[in-house]
């Protein structure tokens, strides 16, 4: 989905990846993944689509990185996908940590179309023909930086170990 969401990043001129571009992704992948069996309940459609700004293409996606919020998202999915005791990531995981995420363009397109994490869940629920945990975490906002402040102080370590 990270290439998906990358091509969109790139047609959409951006030179980050985004929560939109995932968003963009999921409902332009195929038409019986979960996800998009649940956006369509929601009679969710492309038009929110339009309040993501549009930027010149560039020539050159070298050094597209996620932002942020897509951090936290992989995050979330992987959460999502732990609780639900699933061997393999699905496009209900990531539509979940779309609508578990609270900031951001997604976010806001999301909450325009009243399409909550709740929500989501019970259509997991509904589809998958079961009952699923719902327990949603959010301690990933700082989750990047801590790990790469772990990755400095575990350098800094080596390189003292080292002189």
């Amino acid at each position: 989905m990270l290439v998906v969401a990358t091509n969109r990043a790139y047609k959409n001129g951006d030179l980050y990846i985004g929560a939109e571009h995932i968003l963009l992704g999921l409902l332009t992948i195929e038409k019986d993944s979960v996800a998009y069996k649940i956006l369509s309940r929601f009679k969710f459609n492309m038009e929110p689509m339009d309040e993501i700004p549009k930027r010149p293409i560039f020539e050159n996606m070298a050094g597209f990185q996620p932002n942020e919020a897509v951090r936290r998202i992989i995050h979330y999915v992987m959460q999502w996908r732990d609780t639900f005791g699933d061997k393999t990531t699905g496009t209900e995981h990531l539509l979940l940590a779309l609508a578990q995420e609270r900031s951001g363009i997604s976010a806001k397109i999301l909450e325009k179309a009243e399409i909550d994490l709740e929500k989501v869940h019970a259509e997991v629920e509904k589809i998958r023909g079961q009952t699923l945990p719902f327990t949603p975490i959010y301690k990933a906002e700082n989750l990047f930086a801590d790990i790469m402040k772990e990755e400095k102080n575990a350098k800094t370590n080596l390189d003292k170990e080292v002189s």
